[in-house]
């Protein structure tokens, strides 16, 4: 197999004569099961999942060669892994029926199916052979993998999982409020500023940025006019409140305003003349477990689906001597099967 691989074939192949172009530099790249996988396979092995997934992308030489150069390492894993199944599927005695694999043609590539197939490049035998893998590669991951997955996540796993979720996300406070800010030089100046914002405040006049205008429009021959800002309106749980903000909102209702209520800013440690807004205050509560469930058993499913699957195929790689490591030895790193001509 080795000495085989040694044997460079290098042949471009253009895609269309017309800029721009793409030329597949095609090669052996590793045999399996008795069969030898070629840059070729490979990258009609992409075009069924390009055709199935990104029809669109079908004609696009720019997409292909985008594609084509992303996945066809991954796509090649993905072949030396089925051909590995079918070894396995063949010594339990798995079989596949001729019906199955043309109602799936038909499936996929019907109604017009050698026309479908022909936009592809890919003939009738060539899509049989990758559908019958399919189902074959199907049958087995439910032996190994989905199987053991399913016995696994029982209803007690679901409910140890919600449990742990309620302890992580417990029942909270939602506050919704906005903040006005009179800050200077002159303290007495940006509390007599502040007494009249809560004044207008008090008289349900707009809302706080309305009153900002007011009050600026009202002190504005002030030579020492504080700066009167009005926040972005918060929107934060009980953990993400600071400690002076949670020591003002605790004590107020909804939609109320608070006095002018004298802080220190955390950023140069200033006196700041803060009025509060609470325009809402919401009990948060974690989801009932039959609300969520169905979401936490398909999160379990997929956890042990991804651990079984992983398990599987170190241990199938190992057993047919198609490691990782033994494959890497075999294809090199620089190679470059897709090249782009613009």
């Amino acid at each position: 197999m080795k000495k085989a691989l040694l044997t460079l074939l290098i042949i471009p192949l253009l895609l269309c004569a017309d800029e721009p172009s793409m030329a597949i530099h095609n090669r052996p790249l590793i045999k399996v099961n008795g069969r030898t996988i070629s840059v070729i396979d490979v990258m009609k092995k992409m075009n069924a999942f390009i055709y199935q997934n990104y029809p669109h992308a079908i004609n696009n030489k720019a997409m292909l060669y985008q594609f084509y150069s992303g996945n066809w390492r991954s796509t090649l894993d993905e072949m030396i892994n089925s051909e590995l199944m079918l070894l396995e599927a063949e010594a339990k005695e798995i079989k596949v029926s001729d019906a199955d694999v043309r109602e799936k043609v038909e499936e996929r590539y019907g109604p017009n199916v050698m026309e479908k197939l022909h936009s592809i490049d890919l003939s009738l035998e060539e899509a049989r052979t990758l559908v019958h893998t399919e189902i074959v590669v199907e049958r087995v991951m439910w032996m190994n993998v989905h199987q053991k997955a399913l016995q696994e996540v029982t209803p007690q796993k679901v409910k140890d999982a919600y449990a742990a979720f309620v302890q992580a996300n417990p029942p909270t406070e939602k506050w919704t409020y906005q903040v006005l800010s009179v800050r200077g030089q002159n303290e007495e100046l940006c509390k007599r500023i502040s007494s009249e914002a809560a004044k207008i405040t008090g008289l349900k006049i707009g809302d706080l940025n309305q009153a900002a205008v007011d009050i600026s429009e009202s002190f504005k021959e002030e030579p020492e006019l504080p700066k009167i800002t009005v926040s972005e309106e918060f929107d934060l749980e009980s953990p993400q409140l600071s400690e002076q903000h949670r020591a003002v909102l605790e004590c107020m209702q909804p939609n109320s305003y608070s006095d002018p209520i004298p802080q220190k800013s955390r950023v140069d440690g200033s006196t700041v003349w803060r009025i509060f807004h609470l325009k809402d205050k919401e009990k948060v509560v974690p989801p009932e477990f039959e609300a969520i469930s169905e979401r936490i058993k398909n999160q379990l499913l997929q956890e042990r689906f991804v651990y079984h699957t992983e398990n599987y195929y170190k241990k199938l790689r190992e057993q047919y001597n198609m490691t990782k490591q033994q494959v890497d030895t075999l294809i090199p790193q620089d190679i470059t099967p897709f090249q782009f001509n613009q």
